[in-house]
């Protein structure tokens, strides 16, 4: 199907979009009913519940330490700055597309393919989520030394922030994809597979180190989304966009590639704590990691 002259043929498959709508209206829903319950039965019976306590051991339960993370003050203010993240990148979003619209010429912006009409909008949301948790997980790691006791333990109130912000983010741009006419599934299951690791460590205040280091690797986007407005511009003759090539590059070869392998090294390192892990945290760990170094690996082939 075209609207104009722009094919708009989505590479969605169509037995994904009723249940791709009704999973976001669903969580959507249940964010805010949930922090609606927070407050008018958790927060009156419990108002000095200001985190949970995670159990382990024979008294482990996955599910029940999400909830008791979820019912403390803490727990909502996630969920809180989670939904001001989704917000601020929709309303970024909105923003910069309207005055691309206003102001580029109307001759290139009536040329551009329908996805990147979306792409115009949201390249400015996911260079600023890549420069805000590139710099603080820097922050976190090598300024901070959060986790430099206690590799798997360490955590602070700003890695909170971080994986709030992260996670809004992504849930962000899952819905952009799909907007723009689809995306293929291994960016799906990148974004699903953060938002696993972010759930699994804020809840239980373990491994952030693995989630926090990851997201290092963001800063890259900044380069490849420069990429792609001097390409639209039609600026590829310029020095900015060659020199810009080879940073995209060597961003993509310092950090992509290393970073999983370094994440991998201090597990290495810390083995024999790391194997009395709970075997979810444990198994989370190596598949998340993997699946995201090997996705590294393709992006920077490509």
């Amino acid at each position: 199907p075209k609207v104009g002259n722009r094919d708009i043929s989505s590479s969605t498959p169509p037995e994904w979009r009723l249940p791709f709508f009704l999973a976001m209206s669903f969580v959507g829903a249940v964010a805010v009913v949930w922090m609606g319950i927070i407050e008018v039965k958790f927060r009156l019976a419990e108002p000095d519940k200001h985190d949970a306590d995670p159990k382990w051991g024979e008294e482990f339960s996955l599910f029940g330490n999400m909830y008791e993370c979820f019912t403390s003050l803490r727990g909502e203010w996630i969920l809180v700055m989670a939904l001001m993240s989704f917000c601020f990148c929709f309303i970024v979003h909105a923003i910069t597309w309207l005055l691309f619209r206003a102001f580029m010429s109307k001759e290139l912006y009536n040329s551009l393919p329908y996805p990147d009409i979306w792409f115009l909008g949201q390249k400015i949301p996911s260079s600023l989520h890549g420069l805000g948790v590139g710099l603080m997980a820097i922050k976190i790691v090598w300024i901070d030394e959060v986790f430099q006791e206690d590799l798997l333990n360490g955590y602070s109130p700003l890695c909170d922030v971080i994986m709030a912000f992260s996670l809004g983010y992504e849930f962000y741009d899952i819905i952009v994809m799909y907007l723009q006419t689809g995306a293929n599934i291994g960016m799906y299951v990148h974004h699903l597979s953060l938002c696993v690791a972010f759930l699994l460590s804020f809840t239980h205040k373990k491994l952030a180190f693995v989630a926090v280091v990851m997201l290092i690797t963001e800063l890259t986007v900044l380069p490849s989304n420069l990429h792609w407005f001097l390409k639209t511009f039609k600026m590829k003759q310029t020095r900015l966009f060659h020199f810009n090539q080879g940073v995209r590059l060597w961003s993509f070869v310092l950090l992509r590639l290393p970073v999983p392998t370094y994440v991998f090294y201090q597990i290495y390192l810390h083995f024999d704590a790391f194997s009395r892990e709970n075997a979810i945290a444990r198994f989370s760990v190596y598949i998340i990691v993997s699946f995201l170094c090997l996705m590294n690996i393709y992006w920077t082939k490509t």
